[in-house]
């Protein structure tokens, strides 16, 4: 028993027009497993409780007793034909659980599979545990297939072949394939040329002899991740990625185990503002080079619910680019580059293009020039996306704004 409870008060009023409630010491645990029943999810939170030494209870030793007794007999004989329902429930509930918390035991097994058996024997266990997530990931699944659709169509329009195996199942099969080239980076295990290797032109693009700082405009397209890592292990350029703090939880806890050195010159962030631009603007002023993505909008909304965005066109309707990213590379003047790491033909191909040196936004005409910075942007994404489109890793409705918890 606890001295302070919550009830959600819509649906203890229905339970309590349908049943006949205790109304003393006999209620608490009653209206909590019927709630249960019921569908509602009981939330525990630790609470501190003061008793006072001198305070009068109201508990009568045996009245209460007896109505506690009665209540459990109730409780248990209704449970009876109840049973398979709540072991089917459980069930589900759990399944979900797992995704949260317990899913970190099968991220670990997956990878000590690799470890010990290699790539392939990593493949072929991945079919039958991505063919579980994708039946069940719903939310996932429609905004997979939402994308494939998008990108097809698109294709079509424009007389561009469909790649083969163009489906939602292998577009969660490549994302599975890519949680391994991350660790895989970190660990030494991929090489440039062997599995890594550059685009026409990108390898100019970068210039990693050169001693400039630079901004690394990147996205949720490709794996840039392995990139970063490859040339941090090299010893050629210190790579920063701006990360939003509140996201992929499990999957960092895993990079932190599995790939320690992962997590250096990460800048974890919740927002984009001044503190982020100074240090950022130190990081480049030393010639070393800072990724951010711009193409999901910041974590949280502004005060009073606004999203600061910028509508561009993106595979034939209007869809939310954030503002942040492209008002910072303003503020630090310095060279703006372009960088998508796609998956072609069994390798990572690095590819970089020049975006801005520096990017001006002119202060009287800033808000159309944010507006065509984007559309630039969004022209280029769609151009390496429909390039390898199974690498889009936005799991989410793109076109509109999401929930912070979607984005995850």
């Amino acid at each position: 028993m606890c001295g302070f409870r919550v009830y959600p008060v819509s649906p203890t009023l229905r339970l309590a027009a349908r049943e006949t409630l205790g109304k003393r010491m006999d209620f608490d645990t009653e209206v909590m497993v019927r709630l249960y029943w019921q569908g509602n999810t009981s939330v525990f939170l630790p609470t501190r409780v003061t008793y006072p030494q001198d305070g009068l209870s109201h508990f009568d030793a045996l009245k209460d007793n007896v109505r506690i007794s009665l209540m459990h007999t109730r409780l248990f004989f209704g449970m009876l034909p109840r049973i398979p329902g709540l072991l089917f429930r459980r069930r589900g509930q759990h399944w979900a659980q797992q995704d949260e918390v317990k899913g970190l035991w099968g991220m670990r097994l997956m990878l000590r599979v690799w470890q010990l058996l290699g790539r392939r024997a990593f493949t072929v266990l991945l079919w039958p545990v991505i063919g579980v997530y994708w039946l069940i990931a719903r939310p996932a699944r429609q905004a997979s297939r939402q994308w494939i659709a998008r990108v097809k169509q698109v294709l079509m329009q424009r007389n561009m072949p469909v790649p083969a195996r163009l489906n939602s199942f292998f577009h969660f099969m490549r994302f599975g394939n890519a949680m391994l080239d991350k660790v895989a980076s970190w660990r030494g295990e991929l090489k440039f040329k062997r599995d890594v290797v550059f685009a026409p032109g990108a390898s100019e693009t970068l210039n990693i002899a050169a001693p400039q700082g630079k901004l690394l405009l990147a996205s949720h397209l490709g794996d840039v991740e392995a990139c970063r890592a490859l040339a941090q292990l090299d010893g050629s350029k210190t790579i920063n990625a701006l990360v939003f703090s509140e996201n992929a939880r499990r999957f960092k806890q895993i990079m932190s185990e599995m790939a320690p050195q992962a997590g250096v010159n990460l800048m974890s962030v919740t927002d984009i503002g001044p503190d982020t631009a100074i240090a950022i603007k130190e990081k480049l002023e030393r010639g070393e080079w800072v990724a951010i993505v711009g193409d999901r909008i910041a974590v949280n909304p502004q005060r009073g619910g606004e999203w600061r965005v910028i509508w561009s066109q993106f595979m034939g309707q209007p869809a939310p680019f954030p503002q942040g990213p492209f008002i910072l590379a303003s503020i630090l003047r310095c060279p703006v580059v372009l960088i998508f790491a796609l998956r072609q033909q069994g390798k990572l191909v690095l590819h970089s293009e020049p975006f801005a040196d520096p990017l001006i936004l002119p202060r009287g005409e800033r808000q159309q020039a944010l507006q065509v910075t984007v559309d630039r942007y969004a022209q280029r994404l769609e151009h390496y996306a429909l390039m390898s489109p199974l690498d889009w890793f936005n799991f989410f409705d793109f076109w509109h704004l999401p929930e912070s918890r979607e984005k995850e």
